[in-house]
Parts: structure tokens; sequence; C-alpha cells
């Protein structure tokens, strides 16, 4: 029996990164041969992928650059962001749920679930004026092709994706034809990565390629940052409205992004909760915990540094450390909310991996055939997972030639540890993954890496002996760099 037709209107949201951009009708970023040689040209790729001025008015810039596709594999800046692609999420809807497939660039009258590229450089409010337009065209196709005159959306979403949804919902009147919105590893309220590119500086692929000059000039960038208190001044914890100019980063975008873009959204959940009123619409979070992630940043003589303590605001409320690697567990949850406005489902994974994890991935797909039931029948309790034990992945995000160590620690498991497995896949290469087993040492397990290829790798951490091998595993990316030239 094949999967029951889907009643609504589907839209999956990438994050930030995560959508192929074309110039002139050549690949700027995206899985193509095309980009090499603009990257070995790498002051005309930083050029071409810099933002020269934005507009959240306008639904496209005059700059010749269009979002074409999803990322379909592994994309990554070291330090900034990191995602694997999103094929597997996009085949496991197609193949499980009852939906046709479309496309935005030509949607067809009786297609229902699409995948929606943007351009990720630009301000969310404009990606999020772009949604409203194509919602309010083809929902109301969808329902004459379907006959389903009660159809509605339902939004899914990876990482900055959920904020262009939370817009559209919250500040652009989306919520009256919105049935839910499922978002995986949202930054509802920022993350530290931003905030430590802007000042610290990036780099890009296999190479020494700082690329801060574009990233400082993408206005997503800013609306990334953290919008409350995580820089401890020696003084108290300060928010990025109150700590003025610091180092590349320009106060007066960091006010905008938080003010004109993320205080509107909380601004309206807030009302909505003094009025007791529910949220319009059901909402789901998928969350990634356990991992190392940058909490607060300290401020010293100039210089951030960002850190892992959880800063006062997150301590008071006793909100637990650990996010995804990227998005601190505070920032997960979306402010002005109440936690009963949501139902959420937990992970020990990576940020970039959240959409690939094949245990959230069941929870999505049955999220997704429940929404077209009664709601009479269904409890709250229906969709709820509790933290579960798992694994905690400390890798750097980019290895020199010569290697480094991979620690995993244990999360919430009690007991014999039992041995690991570690699995490194070479994802620009044809090599076949290798794996060694390493035994617990001092409650964790730790492996060297002596001198990889220069590439890019997916790590993946197991354990296959003991009681605790029903942990489920966590995988993460990162870079090996190529040995300077001597």
């Amino acid at each position: 029996m094949g999967p029951q037709p889907m009643g609504d209107l589907m839209i999956f949201l990438p994050g930030v990164m995560g959508s192929v951009l074309a110039k002139d009708g050549n690949v700027l970023w995206g899985i193509s041969p095309k980009i090499l040689p603009r990257l070995l040209q790498f002051e005309q790729f930083v050029r071409d992928l810099s933002l020269a001025g934005d507009d959240p008015d306008r639904l496209a810039l005059d700059d010749g650059v269009v979002a074409t596709a999803l990322m379909p594999d592994v994309h990554l800046i070291p330090g900034f962001w990191k995602i694997d692609g999103y094929t597997s999420l996009i085949d496991a809807i197609s193949a499980q749920v009852g939906v046709t497939l479309g496309d935005v660039a030509a949607p067809q009258k009786k297609a229902n679930f699409f995948p929606f590229p943007y351009d990720w450089r630009r301000d969310n409010r404009a990606n999020a004026k772009r949604l409203k337009r194509f919602i309010d065209k083809q929902l109301p196709a969808w329902q004459e092709s379907s006959g389903n005159a009660s159809a509605k959306v339902i939004l899914m979403a990876h990482s900055m994706g959920g904020l262009i949804s939370r817009y559209y919902l919250e500040c652009l009147g989306g919520h009256a034809k919105c049935r839910a919105l499922l978002t995986f590893g949202t930054p509802y309220r920022g993350s530290l990565n931003a905030l430590d590119s802007i000042i610290n500086g990036m780099h890009l692929f296999k190479s020494f390629f700082d690329v801060s000059p574009a990233l400082r000039s993408f206005t997503s960038t800013y609306q990334l940052l953290p919008s409350y208190p995580v820089v401890d001044t020696g003084h108290g914890y300060a928010d990025l409205t109150q700590t003025g100019r610091i180092g590349d980063l320009d106060p007066e975008r960091a006010r905008n992004a938080i003010k004109q873009f993320i205080q509107p959204m909380e601004a309206a959940a807030r009302k909505r909760v003094k009025a007791d009123q529910p949220l319009p619409y059901q909402s789901f979070l998928f969350i990634g915990t356990n991992q190392p992630t940058k909490e607060s940043a300290l401020l010293s003589a100039g210089v951030i540094t960002p850190r892992e303590e959880l800063p006062d605001l997150a301590q008071i409320r006793r909100f637990p450390g650990y996010g995804d690697n990227t998005v601190p567990f505070y920032s997960a949850l979306p402010g002005g909310t109440r936690l009963r406005d949501h139902r959420i489902s937990y992970a020990s994974e990576s940020h970039g991996s959240l959409q690939c994890n094949l245990y959230l991935q069941e929870q999505l797909i049955k999220t997704l055939q429940l929404l077209q039931a009664s709601d009479d029948i269904l409890g709250e309790e229906s969709f709820e997972a509790g933290i579960q034990p798992g694994l905690r992945l400390r890798i750097s995000d980019a290895y020199p030639s010569e290697g480094g160590l991979i620690r995993v620690e244990p999360a919430d498991i009690e007991g014999d540890l039992g041995d690991l497995q570690i699995t490194l896949a070479q994802l620009d290469a044809e090599a076949p993954p290798t794996s060694r087993l390493v035994a617990p040492q001092d409650g964790a397990w730790v492996t060297e890496l002596d001198r990889p290829a220069p590439g890019i790798y997916r790590v993946q951490a197991e354990i296959i002996t003991g009681p605790a091998r029903f942990v489920r595993p966590v995988q993460d990316l990162f870079e090996v760099f190529p040995a300077p030239a001597a």
C-alpha cells in the first residue's frame, strides 16, 4: 500500500548556504565543476558573492545572482556553518508521504511539495516576502486542483530557513494559512558562530582563502547574530545592541538586525501570550543536543573570544548547555513563546546533520502523516520525545595537513561505555570509508588523525559493544587543509 495522499501544500526551506547560487548562467555557489575556476580567481569570487547593498522590500536585486536549487550534498565554511545536504530528506518525504514534487520556478497546480531555494546572502525579510508571494499563488491553485478547499500550508525548514518561515507567519500574516511549522536546528535567537565569523574571520574549502569580506557583507549574517545578552564585558553580560563596535562588527547593522527582524517576531508572539491565545499553527521543533557549542563570548581589550560557558540569562532560566555545535539550546526555542506551544524532539546530533538523522527523519515523516488525521484523536504527548542519552563529538571544523585529535564524550550515559567505532568517509574522493575501533579511556574515546589526505570528511561515531550500544550514533563534517606551499 502506498502512502496516503497529502492534502496540504508542503514547502521546505534550506538553511544558510543551502541553496545553489548562479550568476549570469555560471554556478557561483554550489556543487559544480564550474565553481573551481571562480575559486582560483578568488578576488572575483568574493566580489561576486558579496552584497553591495540590500533592500528588504525588493524581492530581487540587480546583481545577477539567483537561487536555482537546494544544495544536494555537503557544504561548509569552517567555523561559520556546515550542512550535510538535503537529498536524503527530500527523498524520504517524497517516498513516504503522498506528495507530488514541484519546482518553484515553474509551479504546477497539481504539485504540493516544493523545495524553496533562496538567496541566503540577503535580508531574510525579503525572502519571507518571496515565500508569501509564492504561497498566495500556489495555495489557491492547490486547493482548486485537489478539491480540498480547506488545505493549508505546512512549512518545513532547516536552520535559517526557520527564521524566514517564522517572519512570514508572525509578521506577514502567514499564520492564517499555515497548518504547521516544523524546524530543524533553527537559531531563533541567533548563533555565536555568526558573531565569531564577522569579528574573527572565516576561510573556505581546501585553501586558506579568507571569505570574511563576503560574509560581513551579507545581511543574513547579521540577522544570525545572537539577540540576547551573550557578551561578557567583565561587568556583566550585554547584547549586541549595547556593545558598540567590536572589531569589524558594524553596530548599526547589528542593532537593525535585532530590532527590525528578530524583535518584531518575538513581539507578535508575546502579544498573543499576553492575551492567553494559543499558537495559531502547530509548531514542531527538532533540536540537536549534547554537542560542544559556543554559548557566550568574552570581550577583553577589544578581542572577542567565544566559549562554551552559558551566559547568565540561560543559567538563571536553568537551560541546559550543549546545543548542536552551532545553535545553543537556549536559541533553539522561539523567543516570546511558551514551552507548551511546541512539540519537541531531541537528538544527540550536530547542526549540519540534523536533517539527515534517521531518527529525526522518522519523527518528521510520522508527524506529517498524523497532521492529516483528525485533531480530536491526537494528544500532545503523541509528538513528544524526551532528551536521550547520546554522544558528544568534539572535532575541529578544519584540520591542518598534520591532522589532529577526534574526541568523543558520553552524554547522560550510565555504566560501561563499551567500544566506539569511528568511521571516516572522504566525500570528495573515490576512496571507501575507513573505520577504527576505539576503547574508552578516562571516560571518553580519543583517536588521532595522522596526516589525512586533504579534503572534506564525514565522521560518524557509534558505540558497538556493551549496554550502551543502543545509543544512537552522531556524525559531523570537517575539512583537512593541504600543506602550505614551501
